[in-house]
Formats: C-alpha cells, sequence, structure tokens
C-alpha cells in the first residue's frame, strides 16, 4: 500500500480507538499503487454500529497528510462489495 509506515500507524491507531475488533479494508489508488502524492485513502468497515462520522472527524483532525475516504459497508451496493473485495488490503482484522 501506498502509505508511508508514520501515516499508517496513525490510520491503526484511529481505527483501534474508533471501531476496535472490526474488521476494515482499504482500497483504491493507494492500494493498486498507482496513488498520486494528494490521492485519498479509501476504506470501508463493517461494524454493527455505523461509526463513520465519528471516524471521519478522527481522520479529519489527524496529522494525515491525505484525506481519508471513510465507507460503512452497510451502506454501499452488494455490487460495490465485489469489486473491494477483488482488490483490498486488510487494515484491520475482525476479533
Amino acid at each position: 500500500m501506498k502509505v508511508a509506515p508514520s501515516e499508517l500507524q496513525i490510520v491503526l491507531a484511529i481505527l483501534r480507538e474508533t471501531i476496535p475488533g472490526e474488521e476494515v479494508l482499504a482500497f483504491g489508488s493507494r492500494v493498486f499503487g498507482n496513488a498520486k502524492m494528494t490521492s485519498d485513502l479509501d476504506i470501508v468497515f463493517k461494524s454493527p454500529i455505523d461509526k463513520t462520522q465519528q471516524l471521519k472527524a478522527a481522520f479529519d483532525d489527524s496529522d494525515l497528510p491525505f484525506r481519508v475516504d471513510v465507507l460503512y459497508w452497510e451502506k454501499i451496493p452488494e455490487s460495490f462489495h465485489k469489486n473491494i473485495l477483488k482488490h483490498c488490503e486488510v487494515l484491520q482484522a475482525k476479533s
């Protein structure tokens, strides 16, 4: 994934704090490897509770030099699920 190790640590810390133990997948240009410096990080999370707003706020308040686009698995079309699952990286596994 095209994210600096220090940036990845920030992302993972926010995920652990906001949605501990829930599965989070990264997809899009930063996973494909064709991201530019200004490209956002696309993530989708699976959780019984929609915490999209909390995650967005945490990422907005972080020191990350890029935007994080947060999607909730239950609110995206099923056809999009297949595309994400074909080309994704697990950021946080379900525990």
